[in-house]
C-alpha cells in the first residue's frame, strides 16, 4: 500500500510518519483558511489582519474600539531589528481617538478589550463589527468618534467600508476595515448637497461666490456658484445660452439625464458631473467629473453670405 492510498473498513492501519504528518498540515491548513488563519509549517497560526498593540492611553478600551498607531514597538533600524519585529506578530503601540488630528493616522479596531498599559489583539486590515456611537451623518463609511472615543461614526468618506448597519442612533455594524474611498474632490465646479439643495461651488473655495472659469465661445468668463435646477437621477450640467441680439452668454445649472437634447442654436451643455437617486428620489451618490476649464461655443444659425452669390 502506497503512503497516501485511502483504507478500507477493517483493515489495519499502520500511517507512516511522513504520512500523518502531511495528513496533520493539510488539516491544520483547511481548518486556519476556514478561519481566516494562516500557517507557517504547522508552527505559527495568525489570523490574517492581525497586530498586537500597547494601549498606551489612560483608558480601558472596550472590545471593538477603534484606536490608532503611534508607532512600532520594535524600531526597524536594520536587518537584524526588521527580523525581530517580524518575530510573531506584529507589534505597535496604540493610543485612543480624542481629537481630529488623530484621524490622519493609521487605524486599527481592538479584537479584544485592552487594559491601559496592556497588550492585546487588534485588527488592521478585514472585516470586523464596530460599534456606532454617531449615525448623524450619512454615507457607506465608519470613521472614529472622537468625542466618544470608544465607537465609529457614520460618514461620506473614510478608511472603513460599511458592508451592513444596524438600526437606531447607537447601533452596530460591519465594516470592511483600511477600504479606502475615493478621494474627495475638491476643485472648481464641484457639486455638493447643501442645505437648499444641489448646488455648485469652488471645491478649493466653498465660500467663494464663484464655482470657477469657462470658455463662452472662446472668451475666458468668471461662473458664479449656484443652486441646480431639477432632480435626481441625471447629469448636472453647466448651460450657456447666447443672447445673439446682445451677443452675451446667460450661465446657469440643470440636471438632465439626455445632455444632448438641451443642446439648440443658442445653447450649449457641459456635463459636470451625474446624480444617482436612491428608491425614495433622494440623492444616493454624486460622481464628480474632474474638470479645469469648460470649453463651450455656440455657433447660432449658419446665414447666407450675400457677397458670395454677387
Amino acid at each position: 500500500m502506497g503512503e497516501f492510498d485511502k483504507v478500507s473498513a477493517g483493515q489495519k492501519f499502520r500511517p507512516k510518519a511522513k504520512a500523518w504528518n502531511a495528513f496533520i498540515d493539510a488539516a491544520l491548513y483547511v481548518k486556519n483558511q476556514q478561519g481566516g488563519m494562516t500557517v507557517d509549517g504547522g508552527k505559527r497560526q495568525t489570523r490574517t489582519g492581525i497586530v498586537l498593540v500597547h494601549n498606551t492611553s489612560d483608558d480601558d478600551m472596550p472590545l471593538f474600539a477603534p484606536m490608532y498607531i503611534s508607532g512600532p514597538i520594535v524600531e526597524v533600524e536594520d536587518e537584524e531589528t526588521a527580523l525581530k519585529f517580524m518575530d510573531g506578530l506584529p507589534a505597535f503601540t496604540a493610543d485612543k481617538f480624542s481629537e481630529e488630528e488623530n484621524l490622519k493616522q493609521p487605524l486599527v479596531i481592538l479584537q479584544q478589550p485592552i487594559k491601559s498599559d496592556e497588550m492585546g489583539k487588534a485588527m488592521i486590515a478585514g472585516i470586523t463589527p464596530v460599534r456606532l456611537t454617531d449615525t448623524d451623518d450619512d454615507g457607506d463609511y465608519a470613521v472614529p468618534d472622537v468625542e466618544d472615543g470608544t465607537g465609529m461614526a457614520t460618514a461620506a468618506s473614510g478608511n472603513c467600508r460599511i458592508l451592513w448597519q444596524g438600526d437606531g442612533d447607537e447601533s452596530w455594524a460591519i465594516v470592511l476595515l483600511n477600504s479606502p474611498s475615493e478621494p474627495e474632490y475638491n476643485g472648481p465646479f464641484k457639486i455638493i448637497n447643501g442645505d437648499s439643495g444641489i448646488e455648485v461651488i469652488d471645491g478649493r473655495d466653498p465660500d467663494a461666490n464663484y464655482a470657477g472659469f469657462a470658455m463662452g465661445n472662446g472668451e475666458l468668463t468668471s461662473i458664479e456658484s449656484g443652486a441646480v435646477s431639477g432632480s435626481a437621477p441625471g447629469y448636472v450640467c453647466l448651460q450657456a445660452e447666447f443672447d445673439e441680439d446682445e451677443e452675451t452668454f446667460t450661465w446657469s445649472y440643470l440636471i438632465t439625464e439626455y445632455p444632448e437634447t438641451e443642446v439648440t442654436e443658442t445653447i450649449a451643455i457641459y456635463p459636470l458631473g451625474y446624480l444617482e437617486a436612491d428608491d425614495d428620489g433622494g440623492i444616493a451618490r454624486i460622481v464628480q467629473f474632474p474638470i479645469a476649464v469648460p470649453e463651450l461655443w455656440v455657433l447660432g444659425e449658419c446665414k447666407a453670405d450675400d457677397s458670395a452669390s454677387s
